[in-house]
C-alpha cells in the first residue's frame, strides 16, 4: 500500500472527520487489490484503530471495524486497542459514555479483554480502576450518601472492596442490558448497538433538518433577487422603449420643420426665377429652382411638404398635377430651351425626366387612394 494512502487515513482518523474517512476508506477498499487497515507507524507500532481508541472517537472506531480493522493487534508495548480504549475511560468525565467505545470493541474481539500489556495490564483491569476513579468522584451523590449511611449504621461490612466493587459493576452491567462481573467473562449478549451505515444515516437525517431551515432562507432570498432583477429589467426596457418613441418623435418633427423650411425656400427660388426670365445669362444646373440639391426622393419629399397637413385628396390631387405641369420636359424645354447653357444641358434635361416620373407615380398613388 502507498505511502500517501496510509498518511491520509491516518490524518483522516487524528482530524475526526468521519464522512471524508468513510468516502475515502470505501474508494480504497474498490480500487485497491489487498487494502486493509492493520498497517502500523510511529515508534509503538500503532494502527489507526489504537489512534482512534486514544482519542476516544467511537464514531471513527465503528468506522475503522466496519472496513475490516482488526482490534486483536498489540502495538510495541502490548496495547491492543482495548487496552487504549479502556485508558480513555479512566481519564475523569469519561467512563460515563464508556459503552459506546468499549461494547463495539467487545463485541468483534472479546479475547482481547484478557490480553496483557507489558506491565502486565489487562483491559478487565483497566475498567476497574476506571470504576474506581468513577465511584471516588461520584461519593456525593444522593444514592452513595444514603448507602454509606447505612453501612455505618450496620457496622463493617463483611464484603471485601473487591467484592463490593464487583457487585456493584454487576448492577451497572445488569441496567445496560447485560450481566458481566470481574471473575467471569463478559456476557455473550451485548446490546445490539446500531452499526456504522445506520448511524451515518441518522447523523445526516439530523444535519439536514438543522440545515432545513437555513436552506429555506436561501432559496427565498434568492427568489426575491430573481424576481427584483426581472422587475429591474422590465423596467428598464420600459424606460428605453419610452427614450425610443420620444426620440423617434423629436426627428420626425425635426425632418418635418427641415422639409417645411426647404419647401418655402423652394418656393422663394421659384419666384425669384420667373421674375427673371427675361434676363440673357445661361442657365447652369446650379441655377435651376430645385426643390433641394440630392436625389429625386428628396425633392419628392420637399415638394410634397408644401401639402396641408388634413388636405382631402382632391387637394392633393390638384398639388400634385400642377407640380407636374411645372415640372414636365416639354413645358421645361418651352420656358427654359434657350437659356440652358450647353455644357449643363443634357445633366439639367435628365434631372427635371426623372422629376417629372417621380411626379407621374405621385399623382397616380393619389387617384388610386382617391378611388
Amino acid at each position: 500500500m502507498q505511502k500517501q494512502v496510509k498518511q491520509k487515513i491516518f490524518k483522516y482518523v487524528q482530524s475526526g472527520t468521519l464522512m471524508k474517512l468513510k468516502h475515502y476508506l470505501d474508494t480504497c477498499s474498490k480500487k485497491i487489490d489487498g487494502f486493509h487497515l492493520n498497517f502500523t507507524t510511529g515508534d509503538l507500532k500503532r494502527t489507526p484503530l489504537h489512534v482512534a481508541c486514544i482519542l476516544g472517537d467511537d464514531a471513527v472506531v465503528r468506522c475503522l471495524l466496519h472496513f475490516g480493522a482488526n482490534g486483536g493487534i498489540s502495538d510495541k508495548v502490548g496495547d491492543t486497542p482495548l487496552h487504549l480504549a479502556a485508558k480513555y475511560v479512566t481519564e475523569v468525565g469519561n467512563y460515563s459514555d464508556r459503552n459506546l467505545l468499549i461494547d463495539p470493541l467487545f463485541k468483534m474481539f472479546p479475547d482481547t479483554m484478557k490480553t496483557v500489556n507489558k506491565w502486565g495490564e489487562s483491559p478487565r483491569q483497566l475498567l476497574r480502576e476506571a470504576k474506581k476513579k468513577q465511584q471516588v468522584f461520584s461519593k456525593a451523590s444522593n444514592e452513595e450518601v444514603a448507602l454509606c449511611g447505612e453501612e455505618q449504621e450496620q457496622g463493617p461490612s463483611e464484603k471485601s472492596w473487591e467484592e463490593k466493587l464487583a457487585s456493584e459493576w454487576l448492577d451497572d452491567c445488569t441496567d445496560m442490558g447485560f450481566a458481566a462481573d470481574f471473575e467471569t467473562d463478559w456476557a455473550e449478549s451485548v446490546p445490539e448497538y446500531s452499526s456504522f451505515d445506520e448511524w451515518a444515516d441518522r447523523m445526516a437525517e439530523e444535519y439536514k433538518r438543522k440545515h432545513l431551515t437555513a436552506s429555506e432562507k436561501h432559496k427565498r432570498r434568492k427568489e426575491t433577487n430573481r424576481k427584483r432583477k426581472h422587475e429591474e429589467t422590465n423596467d428598464m426596457k420600459d424606460r428605453l422603449e419610452k427614450e425610443q418613441e420620444l426620440y423617434r418623435k423629436r426627428m420626425t418633427l425635426k425632418k418635418h420643420e427641415v422639409l417645411v423650411s426647404k419647401h418655402k425656400r423652394y418656393q422663394e427660388n421659384l419666384g425669384k426665377h420667373k421674375s427673371d426670365t427675361e434676363q440673357k445669362q445661361k442657365l447652369r444646373f446650379k441655377d435651376i429652382p430645385w426643390p433641394c440639391h440630392g436625389s429625386v426622393s428628396e425633392m419628392i419629399e420637399v415638394i410634397m411638404s408644401g401639402l396641408p397637413h388634413n388636405c382631402s385628396p382632391k387637394e392633393r390631387r390638384k398639388f400634385v398635377l400642377r407640380q407636374q405641369v411645372l415640372w414636365h420636359p416639354d413645358k421645361f424645354m418651352q420656358r427654359c430651351h434657350n437659356r440652358l447653357h450647353e455644357d449643363h444641358k443634357e445633366s439639367i434635361l435628365e434631372a427635371v425626366n426623372a422629376l417629372s416620373q417621380a411626379l407621374n407615380e405621385a399623382l397616380s398613388n393619389a387617384r388610386e387612394t382617391n378611388c
